[in-house]
């Protein structure tokens, strides 16, 4: 009886098949997420609409038709890599050859292959485009501008609640996380910088009043 690995497990229902595969890792999730961002618009409402019933995945379904094949075979690859797909009641068998790195022939057809990456990715995704970003208007005491120093494609963003302690880097790789987590911890990390220069700016203000 073949399994799906022993992590965090998600269940995808296409049309006409059944699939499990481990939760995504952040750091795939990040890069699936940079992938789509030319269609960030239409995902975005798209995460209302499946709050209201409606199927968030078409809007990916209709992208993957236009998207440029290395970006489509790299969200493939993230989405599938550890899928099982049901065949049996008590069996699942792995539709990616990992010797290979590659599709296993004949598990399934270019419609079905499409809507269940489509479904995982939008599964994987919604939460973060659901999400309530933060908004505010910087009050407090701006420091002096300079060029800052970043890793690339948006990792020193995820990174950055690993380093202020308040998750584990492991969790970043097992599926623990998911992107609207790191962007919550980030909110969170951004409003506390915010208070701290606005309590700076306001005690500056009143020894100056004195």
């Amino acid at each position: 009886m073949n399994k799906p690995p022993d992590r965090v497990l998600m269940t995808i229902k296409t049309d006409t098949e059944l699939y499990r595969m481990p939760k995504m890792n952040a750091f795939d999730q990040m890069w699936c997420l940079r992938a789509v961002e030319p269609i960030l618009t239409g995902m975005t409402s798209a995460a209302k609409a499946r709050k209201a019933g409606n199927s968030g995945a078409d809007p990916l379904l209709v992208a993957f038709r236009d998207m440029p094949d290395e970006a489509l075979d790299g969200i493939i690859r993230r989405a599938l890599r550890h899928a099982h797909r049901r065949v049996d009641e008590d069996e699942w068998r792995p539709v990616w050859d990992d010797q290979a790195d590659e599709l296993i022939e004949g598990e399934t057809d270019l419609q079905e292959l499409l809507q269940s990456v489509a479904l995982i990715v939008w599964t994987t995704l919604q939460p973060f485009f659901s999400r309530k970003a933060l908004e505010f208007e910087p009050r407090g005491k701006r420091p002096p501008s300079f060029d800052a120093v970043a890793l690339p494609d948006g990792l020193s963003w995820l990174l950055t609640p690993v380093r202020r302690g308040m998750c584990r880097y492991e969790s970043l790789l097992d599926g623990t996380l998911s992107l609207a987590d790191i962007a919550l911890m980030n909110d969170l990390i951004q409003a506390e910088g915010e208070n701290e220069s606005r309590a700076y700016k306001a005690a500056e203000e009143d020894r100056a009043s004195r």
